[in-house]
């Protein structure tokens, strides 16, 4: 095949990228049922086809900023604008496949 007058290396590897891309595309990430989504779920990874119980990690997100600037416009003392950011139930949660780590989903209340 190498000997042949028509053999484009770079066409080859391209046609091969295209293909293993096809064959396995990038799935998007979960949408996760709302009610139960601020704990971890059992469910089969998109991206490791793996039955995994998810890690959820908190994170800040929209409520909790809106939360801390309504605490300084109502003139909240000096600290009091950062209890949101250590309440857990005004923090988003992010799911992840506990074995290969990768983002699988977001529960917020607020998105933009």
């Amino acid at each position: 095949m190498v000997d042949s007058p028509n053999f484009n290396p770079v066409l080859s590897t391209t046609r091969a990228s295209l293909l293993r891309k096809a064959e396995h595309p990038d799935p998007l990430p979960l949408q996760l049922p709302r009610g139960l989504a601020r704990t971890a779920q059992v469910l089969i990874c998109p991206y490791c086809s793996q039955s995994i119980q998810t890690q959820v990690k908190q994170r800040s997100g929209t409520l909790t900023w809106l939360a801390c600037v309504g605490i300084c416009l109502l003139g909240g003392s000096v600290g009091c604008c950062l209890i949101p950011f250590c309440a857990p139930a005004l923090l988003d949660c992010e799911h992840y496949c506990s074995s290969c780590q990768r983002f699988l989903g977001r529960s917020a209340y607020i998105t933009l």
